[in-house]
């Protein structure tokens, strides 16, 4: 998938409106399809997944960097009319976007990052509890595991999972919420994107053992869920949560190669 089908999924939190938007106004199009000409990116049979890669990686630092000087502007300068004007200075001189750069309006984009940091503050209060959680038994939307609303085992507590993490913007509303597993939870934690994890952390030979399958690491096992997700929505129009729920928890025990004569990377793993 390339990384302009980011603009494909329907956002519904201040974060992914933002993200969208640094992909379209700031990075842009032409920017993005450029990555893809990289002669390096031809050598490996990897184009379209390290293109995405990259795009991704400069996408997230970019948002993320915004989102946190926007808390500190908002912590240390009173006069909230001030946030505005000092972010687009950050913009233009620590950014190196220029008012006159195909960046799109620099007043914009401060003004949605001022918004997902205040979304970055809120969190989930009583009433979308409820909604988003019922009383008896429900399923992990990572994992499929069984978890319950309360439970003396906090292995086996319902535990609600921002699908677009609240640091980055992600809104504490029922949209934006889907019952988790306290390990999936934990693990999964401010990911972001599918680049947010490790996923250059494991290369296994081809067909390993069950024992080498071990090693991959709970948080790339989900990454990898999370991926599906994505594309799912891009391809779909969807929200991330309809995704989701569309798609399903998987069985991250359960891992097959794609290719069974390449080596067993990240990108070539899928859960059977």
């Amino acid at each position: 998938m390339s990384a302009i089908n980011y603009l494909q999924f329907k956002a519904v939190t201040k974060g992914e409106i933002l993200f969208q938007f640094i992909l379209k106004e700031v990075i842009g199009r032409p920017n993005i399809s450029q990555i893809q000409n990289l002669n390096l990116l031809q050598i490996g049979g990897r184009l379209d997944d390290f293109s995405e890669y990259f795009a991704g990686v400069f996408a997230a630092n970019l948002m993320a960097r915004c989102i946190k000087k926007a808390a500190k502007i908002n912590t240390t300068i009173l006069n909230e009319l001030e946030h505005q004007r000092i972010l687009v200075r950050y913009i233009q001189d620590s950014l190196e976007i220029p008012k006159s750069s195909t960046g799109g309006d620099l007043d914009r984009l401060a003004f949605l990052i001022l918004e997902a940091e205040k979304s970055s503050r809120r969190d989930i209060n009583s009433t979308t509890r409820q909604q988003s959680s019922s009383k008896g038994l429900n399923n992990c939307y990572i994992c499929g595991k069984d978890i319950y609303y309360t439970h003396e085992d906090k292995d086996l507590q319902l535990e609600l999972e921002h699908i677009w993490p609240q640091s980055f913007g992600g809104d504490s509303t029922v949209e934006n919420l889907l019952p988790a597993c306290h390990h999936c939870n934990q693990d999964k934690a401010s990911m972001l994107l599918w680049q947010n994890s490790n996923v250059h952390a494991f290369v296994l030979k081809p067909t390993p053992s069950a024992d080498e399958l071990t090693t991959i690491k709970r948080k790339e096992k989900i990454a990898q869920h999370r991926r599906s997700i994505f594309q799912h929505a891009c391809a779909n129009k969807m929200t991330l949560k309809q995704a989701a729920q569309s798609l399903g928890p998987v069985d991250l025990q359960k891992i097959k190669p794609l290719d069974s004569d390449d080596a067993v990377d990240f990108f070539n793993f899928y859960f059977a």
